[in-house]
């Protein structure tokens, strides 16, 4: 075979080779940090397992579980009336599809060992502010805890083993790993007196709009990674920082829920879970990919994009949830995943 015949066929192969790079979409994850290599591979679909540990329900009488909200620092009322309208979204059941309460609904399928299930509904039950920052605008980890045992010891909330505490801090509060390894968390106290010897479960999710909206509060802000072109959607609710935190806030919520203990539901290992949200963490349509957070539904007057409805006219934005590890398991994360890609990280 001569030279020029052998010249002919390299061409046409790299002309292939450079024709499926082009339509691969290869992207990273604004959510991960470090140098990237991105390869696409077939992965089996983002699925959590149970791993035998108790869930968050309600109390026996009601389907719906309560809200300790501690505000931690400067939030404005419009602010505060973001997150108040998505808690309402709970029990909006007259809103339209999808909507906040549809987002929850397939949790009520994580079930424990006792046979309970998680709420069909959570609400707002009551809030306290700590607009001074009583520990300061540095808070550590054992700071958190403090602080809701702290509300409990002082008799502003009831220690309540059915409740969700969550921790809000303002846009000029760091926290111990915030932006460098989490948008937010979720644990449990310690039994002690002031708890009267429960474990209650509390969740932190941090305004992150000075910090690092790349990092947690996109797609509607430019990523810190991956592709910087691509202008950030617009926020549903006109403030980066807290459309970015009600992101947060749900995957936390979802997680808390069903890995309160860190032994319920989730994948991978237990220090550093995947759980109900997280383990779909950029998937929020059909067809997202990273980088591209899926198809989304657009208001023609506004021009936000959003995948759910709220109370009081509101538009939301949540990661989609996944599913249980059963055989005829099969959710919108998992489809969208099962193809997509493997992160190196160097």
């Amino acid at each position: 075979m001569g030279v020029s015949n052998l010249s002919l066929i390299f061409g046409l192969i790299l002309l292939h080779v450079m024709i499926f790079i082009s339509q691969c979409e290869c992207r990273p994850d604004p959510s991960t940090s470090g140098r990237h290599l991105l390869k696409l591979v077939s992965v089996p679909p983002t699925l959590v397992t149970y791993h035998n540990g108790l869930t968050l329900s309600s109390r026996p009488e009601t389907s719906s579980s309560p809200i300790y909200l501690i505000w931690y620092g400067d939030f404005s009322d419009s602010q505060k009336s973001i997150v108040r309208d998505f808690f309402t979204s709970f029990q909006s059941s007259s809103l339209q599809t999808p909507s906040v309460s549809s987002w929850w609904k397939p949790l009520q399928a994580y079930v424990d060992s006792r046979g309970s299930s998680i709420p069909s509904e959570i609400h707002l039950e009551a809030e306290i502010s700590d607009s001074s920052c009583s520990k300061g605008k540095s808070l550590n980890k054992l700071d958190l805890e403090d602080l809701v045992v702290g509300s409990v010891r002082d008799g502003l909330f009831p220690a309540d083993a059915h409740g969700f505490y969550l921790l809000l801090t303002a846009e000029d509060v760091s926290v111990e790993g915030f932006c460098r390894s989490s948008c937010g968390s979720h644990a449990s106290t310690r039994p002690v007196v002031e708890t009267q010897d429960k474990h209650l479960v509390f969740g932190w999710v941090g305004n992150s709009v000075k910090q690092c909206a790349g990092r947690c509060a996109w797609p509607y802000a430019r990523p810190d990674f991956g592709n910087q072109m691509s202008p950030p959607l617009l926020a549903p609710n006109g403030d980066v920082g807290m459309d970015g935190l009600i992101i947060n806030v749900a995957a936390i919520l979802a997680g808390g829920f069903t890995n309160p203990f860190g032994n319920g539901y989730y994948q991978g290992d237990a220090g550093a879970p995947l759980e109900a949200a997280t383990a779909c963490s950029g998937v929020y349509g059909p067809g997202a990919f990273p980088g591209f957070p899926g198809e989304l539904s657009r208001d023609v007057i506004t021009g936000v994009s959003f995948n759910a409805f709220g109370a009081n006219d509101r538009r939301s934005f949540y990661s989609q949830m996944t599913g249980i590890l059963t055989p005829d398991a099969s959710d919108l994360c998992a489809r969208e995943k099962s193809w997509i890609y493997n992160v190196l990280i160097s």
